[in-house]
């Protein structure tokens, strides 16, 4: 798990160098990408240090797990880990399952859920073990996690990661920004907007419609999504792994959201509904 979360982290961050590199008017600094991979290598020996630990501490619970016998042969000898959530056909379908078995399924599309999965893994929560080709979870004790013996219906039942009581208060947003958890906070410029608004060729009725849904200047409709979806109560860590611009794009084609280049920079966003009330509902 270590080695996936490293190896997937070193190749997203030499892939955006690279795409950095051949967009750039100058000169790429080689340093800063040193230090970016000092980073990630400080991370990953960190959480290589912490998940031996708690290997080798959890090995005298090693045969007192009540309802061990009732696992399946091949992950009883892992029962110690904690309570066990079932088996996966896949990872990707655990981490799917554990995120939040009740989100609507156009999410999957848009979460890398093999680095969320891997997230999962590494941070603490769970425990995975792959055996006769199926993915095995364990919720680790210590995060009071869902289920116990009971096969695939005990990870049915896995609760998500993320609810109502998890969502961030408003003036949490500066601190997230300082800790670069969230992308920059959106400015205001409604008179700006409005005049891209009338250069742009819409008629006076739309502009009408629009101005009084301006959510601000961003500099990418992504960033909106971000905010959007951490105020629904959606984690920071995950929304890591959510791939923005694809979600604001899908919205803007069911037209929940809209937004307007500025040359000067960035994208003027106005949110039209909430692309996710009708999740909500559900």
């Amino acid at each position: 798990m270590i080695t996936s979360g490293f190896v997937h982290e070193v190749i997203a961050a030499a892939l955006a160098y690279l795409q950095q590199t051949s967009l750039a008017a100058r000169c790429p600094d080689p340093v800063a990408l040193f230090d970016e991979l000092d980073a990630i290598t400080g991370k990953f020996r960190s959480f290589h240090r912490r998940l031996n630990d708690s290997r080798i501490n959890r090995r005298g619970d090693r045969g007192e797990r009540e309802g061990a016998e009732l696992l399946p042969p091949a992950v009883r000898p892992f029962a110690h880990h904690g309570k066990y959530l079932g088996a996966f056909p896949t990872f990707e379908a655990f981490a799917h399952a554990c995120l939040d078995p009740g989100r609507p399924e156009e999410w999957a599309g848009y979460v890398d859920l093999t680095q969320a999965g891997l997230d999962l893994h590494i941070s603490g929560r769970f425990w995975t073990v792959d055996a006769d080709g199926l993915t095995h979870a364990f919720a680790v004790d210590r995060y009071g996690g869902p289920g116990g013996p009971g096969g695939r219906a005990g990870a049915r039942r896995a609760r998500p990661l993320w609810s109502r009581s998890s969502r961030s208060r408003d003036n949490d947003w500066l601190e997230l920004v300082a800790s670069g958890e969230a992308p920059p906070l959106p400015s205001r410029a409604p008179e700006r907007a409005l005049a891209l608004l009338r250069a742009s060729g819409c008629d006076a009725a739309t502009i009408d419609e629009m101005m009084p849904r301006y959510a601000g200047r961003y500099v990418q409709a992504g960033h909106h999504a971000w905010y959007h979806l951490r105020r629904a109560g959606v984690p920071g860590w995950l929304l890591r792994r959510v791939e923005l611009e694809l979600v604001a794009g899908d919205w803007s084609r069911i037209g929940a959201l809209a937004w307007v280049d500025d040359p000067e920079g960035g994208v003027h966003v106005f949110a039209i509904t909430d692309p996710l009330a009708s999740a909500r509902r559900r």
